[in-house]
């Protein structure tokens, strides 16, 4: 999402972007290709206090009027450093449902969470949410008009569609990361299903990394499924997507995923349980859903859309629509745009 925005934003936006980034890799490579402006504050080699100290420097010599944070530790390094120069605005935009942390356990999570909560309350002038029922979480700590909804958006001119017929062998993914909060268990028990069903005819792919993968590669749920791949880290979502019949979401929870717009928007289909904004993004025949955790309910569904030629163009047609008119960068950037005016404007 950062990287759409800030394209964008550098191209056709009121506000020239400048990335300030707690790694260098992949994303500084795509902003520098793009020409957006870069500064990597490593996280490896600085510690917090440097980040936020450099960060301030950063804001001061390139008189930046707009923070714009996207993670927790971003977050609290944007309220630090701002701290009492209120010319200054502070937007932040949360993915996801905030993860709960047992007491006895994690405390660097739990400190991290309560201070991202902190800042949100006390210093931040606007949360975003990136879908309504995401914004719904937020407003149990949040104020009603401290929040906007802004969903995310992608570049539909670089994804082409056209409607996909099904391959005689029917490719089914997980893409994220593997963490417990994914339920990836879940889509393993989608795998099983599918086989029993049509024996042979489908391959599964278990797309990312995480803390849990090792675990999950050689449990026995995953040894009984045939045909499954531990891919790891895959660097082309969209070009693996033109491969994938179906993309699975089995979270506990979501906010609205990249990769489930990217998906929409080139003719894979989406199933999912009925968690956060994949609820209202895939109603009215734009995807698959099931609710709780009935994986029974939603591998016959991906088993019948991909028996059925016919539902399966139709429901492709509907997503790529959906995403047209109310997922794509422009109209992302523009709302974006907006906040920010009005936000400085109240600031002034």
């Amino acid at each position: 999402m950062l990287l759409n925005l800030a394209m964008n934003q550098n191209t056709a936006g009121a506000y020239e972007p400048i990335v300030a980034l707690l790694n260098d890799g992949l994303l500084r490579s795509r902003l520098d290709h793009c020409g957006v402006s870069t500064f990597i504050l490593d996280e490896k080699r600085l510690s917090f206090f440097s980040i936020t100290t450099r960060l301030r420097e950063l804001q001061k010599s390139h008189d930046v009027r707009v923070l714009h944070s996207h993670r927790k530790k971003e977050h609290i390094a944007a309220a630090l450093s701002r701290g009492l120069d209120f010319r200054r605005v502070l937007v932040r935009t949360e993915h996801g449902a905030p993860e709960h942390f047992p007491s006895f356990i994690r405390l660097a999570a739990r400190t991290t969470d309560v201070l991202n909560r902190l800042s949100a309350q006390f210093v931040a002038n606007q949360t975003v949410a990136v879908s309504d029922d995401l914004a719904k979480v937020l407003s149990k700590g949040l104020p009603p008009n401290r929040i906007t909804v802004i969903p995310n958006g992608i570049d539909i001119a670089s994804r082409p569609f056209e409607p996909r017929a099904v391959l005689p062998v029917r490719t089914v993914a997980f893409i994220g990361r593997i963490v417990a909060v994914k339920r990836v268990d879940l889509f393993l028990e989608v795998a099983r299903h599918l086989e029993h069903m049509r024996p042979g005819c489908y391959r599964f792919l278990v797309v990312g990394d995480g803390p849990l993968r090792d675990i999950l590669e050689s449990s026995s749920d995953a040894q009984s499924v045939s045909h499954l791949n531990f891919t790891g880290f895959v660097d082309d979502i969209p070009a693996l997507l033109r491969q994938v019949d179906v993309v699975c979401f089995t979270s506990d929870h979501e906010g609205m995923p990249m990769t489930a717009l990217e998906a929409m928007a080139q003719g894979t289909i989406v199933a999912a349980r009925s968690v956060g904004g994949l609820t209202d993004l895939l109603d009215d025949g734009c995807g698959l859903l099931a609710p709780g955790t009935d994986t029974g309910q939603l591998a016959t569904q991906i088993n019948g859309l991909l028996d059925d030629q016919g539902a399966l163009e139709d429901t492709q047609r509907r997503a790529r629509s959906r995403i047209e008119t109310g997922y794509s960068v422009d109209i992302m950037r523009s709302r974006y745009d907006s906040l920010y005016t009005e936000l400085l404007n109240a600031a002034s």
